[in-house]
């Protein structure tokens, strides 16, 4: 018997897509992590391990609603779920995955300007995030440091399109093995029986949401994890002393040079922290000049790290230090040197820091800045502050 045209097209067509999804998969490149997360990688182990719990699940529905012995239902559900899991979950990704790719270069065509020299209303921000999270959910993109939420929630995103997936594929097949006749038997079972299997597969991307939340709101208090915004003045007030330590030293033994070697600085994590970190050597080795070039060069550094973090959409750029900690620095070497004008914008700078923190409920231990700022004042002659 000779296969009619169309079927042979339907199956070449089926051949390529599945040929296409493993050739993505397979990739090695594709599988590094600077290429991004696949998440059909992902949830293929959870989905696979779940058909364990869903097939028997989907069996007790179609001895209700098919009105099928316990042995027919059970193998009506094998094979619904086995078809579904096979080819219809990675033909559907794979859709989603070429209409992101799709999007992602549409938009560099007609969106080439996009970025920090066009900022968003923070309603439109929210908006264009919301939307970035729908279309990125197939391959999400490298934020590494955001994976503990944009991961399951990816997760939760996808299973909208896999439970209409699994819903007409299992149709399909129930249609098929229960006869033409049954079909409004068999659509009522794929829809109540896929209800019934996504309302227990959501559960455990939203317990992964819901610990991962929890645990960021945990770590973000401690010195690797915690926003450099939120710590800074505590962090200051830490440095004052350990600076003023070592300015009692060096002054009761002039020829010695500070060490570096046991210091408890936060470690380097982006270029606006070498030079900072340079910044400081310097200055503990007694080359000032030296110091304020990589201070200043690190401040605008962070400065322009700020202005990227504050647009949506862009990479995540974590600090083990913060913009008020590098003008700190600076200002208080002009201080030291009693050039007073260029260490007053710079104190001026933290106090408006400061004052936003307090203005957002957070204590402000450091209370150094102001005092100097008032000096500073007085050095260039504002009397009136």
């Amino acid at each position: 018997m000779t296969m009619k045209p169309h079927c042979m097209l339907r199956s070449r067509s089926l051949t390529v897509l599945l040929g296409a999804l493993v050739g993505i998969l397979a990739c090695p490149a594709l599988a590094h992590a600077d290429a991004g997360v696949p998440m059909l990688a992902l949830m293929a182990v959870p989905m696979w391990a779940s058909l364990l719990v869903i097939i028997p699940l989907e069996a007790f529905v179609a001895t209700r609603r098919l009105g099928t012995r316990w042995g027919k239902g059970l193998k009506v559900a094998a094979v619904a779920n086995l078809v579904s899991t096979v080819v219809g979950v990675p033909l559907t990704w794979l859709v989603l995955a070429a209409g992101e790719m799709g999007a992602q270069y549409g938009g560099t065509l007609f969106a080439p300007s996009a970025g920090p020299q066009h900022p968003l209303s923070p309603l439109a921000g929210i908006a264009v995030g919301a939307v970035n999270m729908i279309v990125m959910a197939p391959w999400l993109e490298p934020y590494e440091g955001s994976f503990y939420w944009t991961i399951p929630t990816a997760a939760l995103i996808l299973c909208v399109p896999f439970f209409f997936a699994s819903v007409w594929i299992e149709y399909l097949i129930a249609r098929l093995m229960m006869g033409r006749e049954r079909a409004p038997q068999a659509r009522d079972w794929a829809w109540k029986a896929n209800i019934a299997s996504y309302g227990l597969l959501v559960v455990v991307p939203l317990v992964l949401l819901a610990s991962g939340l929890v645990q960021h709101a945990r770590t973000a208090a401690d010195d690797e994890h915690r926003s450099v915004d939120e710590v800074s003045s505590e962090r200051l007030w830490q440095q004052a002393i350990a600076r003023e330590e070592e300015r009692q030293a060096a002054a009761a033994h002039p020829r010695n040079i500070p060490t570096v070697g046991g210091d408890h600085r936060p470690q380097a994590m982006n270029r606006a922290d070498s030079l900072w970190r340079a910044g400081d050597d310097e200055h503990r080795a007694g080359d000032d000049a030296r110091a304020e070039r990589d201070w200043v060069a690190s401040l605008a550094e962070y400065d322009r790290l700020d202005s990227v973090r504050a647009q949506p959409g862009w990479r995540l750029v974590r600090s083990a230090m913060s913009p008020s900690e590098a003008a700190y620095s600076l200002a208080n070497l002009y201080y030291t040197h009693a050039r007073y004008a260029e260490a007053r914008p710079l104190f001026e700078r933290l106090v408006r820091r400061r004052d936003a923190l307090l203005d957002r409920g957070v204590e402000d231990r450091f209370p150094a800045y102001p005092l100097n700022l008032g000096v500073a004042y007085e050095k260039t002659g504002d009397t009136l502050r």
